[in-house]
């Protein structure tokens, strides 16, 4: 299955690889599991400090990964930590309190879903 996507600007559509769509929930699942091991060992961010501070370390730590030769284990190193980006940055806004009021998308899109989220 092929989703299209039309940009607004140039009227062209673009049809998305299957990988990418099938393997949203894959990383969605990678991200959790990563965020669960580290609010069992960490307590929640006390500032926005702290919590840019660890996203920043994680962003380090895979600019480090991507600069080496791209082996399997090293794309495998550098998924490990795109996901734990994605963890800090779910930490970010759980522990510092972001909420409904401060997660608003724009009016065009709030309350539609689109092609992909309608296969999850």
């Amino acid at each position: 299955m092929n989703l299209k996507q039309r940009s607004k600007n140039s009227g062209v559509t673009r049809v998305l690889d299957d990988f990418r769509v099938s393997n949203i929930g894959k990383s969605i699942k990678a991200i959790i599991t990563e965020y669960n091991h580290t609010i069992i060992k960490q307590p929640p961010f006390s500032s926005t400090y702290e919590g840019w501070a660890m996203i920043r370390q994680q962003v380090d730590e895979l600019w480090e990964q991507v600069k080496k030769d791209e082996t399997e284990n090293v794309k495998a190193i550098m998924c490990k930590e795109a996901a734990q980006i994605g963890a800090m940055a779910m930490r970010f806004m759980i522990d510092l309190g972001m909420d409904d009021k401060h997660l608003k998308m724009g009016s065009v899109t709030e309350g539609k879903k689109t092609k992909v989220e309608h296969l999850l």
